[in-house]
C-alpha cells in the first residue's frame, strides 16, 4: 500500500506538471514539448529493454547481497544502452523536434533521470529496502509541480520552453545524485560489487529479448499515435493533440495504479489455482471502476467548460469533443488490458504479442487514411477505433486461452 500511494502521488505530480506546461506554452512550443516527451519515453523503453520483467522474477527471495549484485549488473546494462541511444535521441530532438542545443542537452539529462526513476520503482516493488528511492522521485516531481504552479498561478510568470527544461533537468540530476548516494550507502560496497561475477551484458539481452519484442509492440500500440502526430501533422496541430492526449493518458495511468496494478497479483493467483470465476468477477468489478472514473472525468470536462472559470486560458484551449473521444478510447484500452493480464497469467506472452502486432498494423493503416482525409480529427478517430480493435482481439484470444485451460485441467 505504501508503494502504491507514493507512486500515485508521484504520477499525479508529474502528470499535472506536464499538463500545465502543455496548456500554457504557446502552441508551437507545446507541440515541441509533447513530441520531446514522447521521444524521451521511447528512449526510456529502448534503454530499459524490458529488463525489469526478468529482474523482478530473479530478485524474489534473493539475499541482500545477491539482489545488489543483480541490480548493479542491470545498471551497467543500462549504461551500455545509453551509449547507443543518447546520440540518436539528441539527433531526433535537434532535427525533428527543432530544439536548441541547450534544450537538447537538458532533455538528455531529463531522459536519464526519467528512465532510472521508473526502474527504481520496479526494483522497489520487489526489493523493499529501496522503497525510499520512490520517495526521492515523488519529492522531485511534487517540487517541480509546486515551483511551476507558484510561478504560473501566483506570480503569473510566463515561462518559455528553455526555462522549464532547465528547472526539470536540475531537479532530475539532483534527485538522481541523491538516489545513487542512497544506493551506495545501503548496498554492498561498490568495490565488492565490482569484484563479484556479474551478468554479462549480452546474456541480459538474450534473457529479455522476448519481453522486449512484446513490450515494443505494446509501446507502439500505445504511443504510435504521438509519433504519427509529430510526423504527419503540423507542429501546431501536434500541440493541440498532445494537450488532450496527455490529459487522457494521465487518467489512464492513475487507473493503472489504483486498479490494474492493485489486482494483478490476485488475478494471477486465482488463475493459477484454476479459479476462473473469481478472476472474472474481479476483472468485471475493476472494469466498472474504469467506467465510473471515465464518466466522472467526462462530466468534469463538460462542467468546467460551462462554468465562469473558463475565462482561464488553459480551459479555453480545451476542446471537449477531442478529450471525451480520447477518454473513451483509454477506457476501452484499460478494459482490454485486463485481457492481456489473463494471457500473461497463463504464460501466453506470444498471444499478447500477436494482439499488439495486429493492432499496431491496423492502427498505422488507419492513420494514413484518416489523417489524410480528416487531419487532426482523423488521428483522434484512429486512436478510438484502434482501442476497440485491441479490446475485441484481446477478448477473443483470452477467451480461447481460458477454454483451453479448462479442457486441460
Amino acid at each position: 500500500m505504501f508503494t502504491a500511494i507514493i507512486k500515485l502521488i508521484d504520477i499525479a505530480g508529474r502528470s499535472l506538471f506536464v499538463l500545465i506546461i502543455l496548456y500554457l506554452l504557446p502552441m508551437h512550443s507545446s507541440g515541441q514539448f509533447g513530441l520531446a516527451l514522447t521521444l524521451i519515453g521511447l528512449f526510456a523503453f529502448l534503454s530499459g529493454f524490458e529488463r525489469y520483467v526478468d529482474l523482478q522474477r530473479i530478485l524474489v527471495d534473493k539475499s541482500a547481497k545477491e539482489a545488489d549484485l543483480l541490480i548493479f549488473s542491470v545498471m551497467r546494462f543500462f549504461g551500455a544502452n545509453y551509449l547507443l541511444w543518447l546520440p540518436i535521441l539528441a539527433l531526433l530532438l535537434d532535427y525533428w523536434v527543432g530544439l536548441s542545443a541547450l534544450a537538447v542537452t537538458l532533455c538528455l539529462l531529463i531522459a536519464i533521470g526519467e528512465h532510472l526513476g521508473n526502474e527504481f520503482y520496479r526494483i522497489a516493488l520487489i526489493t523493499h529496502r529501496y522503497r525510499s528511492l520512490l520517495v526521492v522521485a515523488m519529492i522531485k516531481n511534487t517540487t517541480l509541480l509546486s515551483i511551476v504552479s507558484f510561478g504560473v498561478f501566483i506570480r503569473r510568470t510566463q515561462y518559455d520552453l528553455n526555462q522549464i527544461l532547465i528547472l526539470w533537468a536540475f531537479l532530475s540530476v539532483f534527485g538522481l545524485l541523491i538516489s545513487v548516494g542512497y544506493f551506495i550507502r545501503n548496498s554492498t560496497s561498490l568495490r565488492e560489487l565490482r569484484r563479484s561475477k556479474q551478468l554479462p551484458i549480452f546474456d541480459q539481452y538474450r534473457s529479455s529479448a522476448t519481453h522486449f519484442k512484446v513490450g515494443l509492440l505494446a509501446v507502439l500500440s500505445l504511443q504510435a499515435d504521438r509519433l504519427i502526430a509529430g510526423g504527419m501533422l503540423s507542429i501546431e496541430d501536434s500541440g493541440i493533440y498532445f494537450r488532450h492526449i496527455f490529459l487522457a493518458l494521465s487518467a489512464y495511468q492513475i487507473l493503472g495504479v489504483i486498479s490494474f496494478n492493485r489486482v494483478m497479483a490476485t488475478v494471477y493467483r486465482s488463475l493459477r489455482n484454476n479459479d476462473k470465476q473469481a478472476a472474472k468477477t474481479l476483472i468485471r468489478r475493476e472494469r466498472l471502476v474504469y467506467l465510473l472514473f471515465t464518466l466522472l472525468m467526462i462530466a468534469f470536462v463538460l462542467i468546467i467548460k460551462l462554468l465562469p472559470v473558463n475565462e482561464y486560458t488553459a480551459i479555453q484551449r480545451l476542446i471537449p469533443l477531442y478529450l471525451i473521444l480520447l477518454l473513451l478510447a483509454y477506457f476501452i484500452r484499460g478494459a482490454a488490458d485486463f485481457n492481456a493480464m489473463v494471457l500473461n497469467a497463463l504464460y501466453l506472452e506470444r498471444e499478447v504479442f500477436r494482439v499488439h502486432l495486429i493492432t499496431v498494423g491496423i492502427s498505422l493503416a488507419l492513420s494514413l487514411v484518416l489523417i489524410s482525409q480528416l487531419g487532426l480529427l482523423g488521428l483522434m478517430a484512429t486512436v478510438f477505433i484502434t482501442a476497440i480493435i485491441y479490446l475485441v482481439l484481446s477478448h477473443l484470444f483470452s477467451l480461447r486461452a481460458l477454454k483451453l485451460v479448462i479442457k486441460t485441467s
